[in-house]
């Protein structure tokens, strides 16, 4: 909706309107919105990590469908110079600038993450799409940023940027700081760490979601014993969940333990017989048992 609203206000295109107005003012070389069809030197192409460690080609995305939420190209330097941008006044008025980095709605301003990393004070984002990911890490107070990109898939770029960040605050910001440490610890080892970490950063993201995501990268990398046990978190932090059971399953499945798999799947409808995963699931290992 706002790049339609931009090209309305401008009478430019999109990809017009950022290259005049925001690209050609800083100095941004590197940086445009994708075509597929021209020819870029040294764009980068992304891959995905499959089964023991090997990289593959990820599967084509059209990147002008995505239009304004996403679709660009940069380099780590040109990102750099987009953040410098906001300690002058070349694109945007400090009073703006102010008003894009108040908090709004869940901590959120105006396409920027505003919280703290212990009492750093940071504003940042990612972006991923296909096996691309990236991450800006502004701490003003401390007048460093942390940019990171990657073309290989896992998140790569998130996960470096939050792990820089991290450690220059002296907190572990999310559970992706931690993953070295949770890819070789078991369920309890795993769940005292978090808990100290929790501690020290009250704030410290272990979302369900990203605890999920790591046991299935342990799966994808062939660890499916190191999966179980990060399974296995993720239901002692969440125990009354479905989906942890749910998933603790899956892992059991992978490793070939049909028996506890059912198990759990049963114990995830006892929490939410709607779960249609489980239930859908259960019967499919249930009738090849017999």
């Amino acid at each position: 909706m706002l790049g339609l609203i931009i090209e309305r206000a401008s009478g430019k295109t999109y990809a017009e309107y950022l290259r005049e107005n925001i690209f050609y003012q800083l100095g941004m070389k590197d940086t445009e919105f994708d075509d597929h069809d021209a020819v870029v030197k040294n764009r980068a192409s992304s891959y995905y990590v499959g089964e023991s460690g090997i990289l593959y080609n990820s599967e084509y995305q059209n990147m002008q469908i995505l239009f304004s939420i996403g679709g660009l190209y940069s380099t780590v330097e040109d990102l750099l110079k987009w953040e410098q941008s906001f300690s002058t006044e070349k694109i945007l008025k400090q009073e703006t600038i102010k008003e894009i980095f108040t908090p709004g709605k869940r901590d959120y301003g105006y396409g920027w993450w505003i919280n703290k990393l212990g009492t750093h004070p940071r504003m940042y984002h990612d972006g991923g799409i296909t096996a691309f990911s990236s991450s800006l890490q502004r701490l003003p107070d401390d007048h460093i940023t942390v940019i990171a990109i990657c073309n290989a898939g896992d998140d790569g770029g998130i996960r470096v940027a939050y792990d820089i960040a991290g450690l220059l605050c002296d907190v572990p910001a999310t559970i992706r700081a931690i993953q070295p440490d949770l890819m070789k610890l078991n369920s309890e080892e795993a769940f005292k760490l978090v808990n100290n970490v929790r501690k020290s950063f009250p704030r410290f993201d272990v979302g369900e979601a990203k605890v999920i995501e790591l046991a299935k990268y342990a799966l994808q990398r062939g660890q499916k014993k190191q999966a179980i046990e990060i399974f296995k978190l993720n239901l002692s932090i969440y125990p009354n969940s479905s989906n942890a059971y749910y998933h603790l399953a899956m892992g059991y499945e992978a490793i070939g333990d049909k028996n506890l798999a059912i198990v759990n799947l049963k114990r995830s409808l006892e929490i939410d017989p709607e779960n249609k995963g489980a239930a859908e699931h259960l019967k499919i290992l249930e009738q090849a048992g017999k």
